[in-house]
């Protein structure tokens, strides 16, 4: 099982926006709470879940069958439009993935985007 925790701070000018965008408001024409529930559908996704931390810091923590089935996810349009509005909200976001036997972060995401 893969482990995966993406923290986000969104930007002290985009709190309000990147709060509405959680609540649904239309990203690209998709509501964020849409594309939540769509990556939590995505094959070999375990759980997929975003929560508040603290008044400034939300965390998305997901669990994956395999490191395949979550290099799949990184490629998909909707993980894609998801961390476009974390790219455009928030501080840059702080990641965190471990299968077990070694952790990774953010740059593990940027090589398999880059394949």
């Amino acid at each position: 099982m893969i482990k995966m925790s993406i923290r986000v701070k969104p930007n002290v000018s985009a709190q309000k926006e990147f709060e509405q965008a959680l609540v649904g408001m239309q990203i690209e024409d998709t509501h964020i709470s849409g594309l939540i529930e769509k990556c939590r559908n995505d094959k070999g996704c375990i759980n997929y879940v975003l929560h508040r931390k603290n008044e400034s810091i939300f965390c998305l923590e997901s669990e994956w069958q395999s490191r395949r089935e979550l290099k799949d996810h990184f490629r998909g349009k909707d993980f894609m439009l998801l961390m476009g509005a974390i790219d455009v909200l928030c501080e840059k976001p702080v990641v965190k993935i471990n299968d077990g036997k070694s952790s990774f972060g953010m740059e593990f995401i940027e090589s398999v985007l880059e394949q």
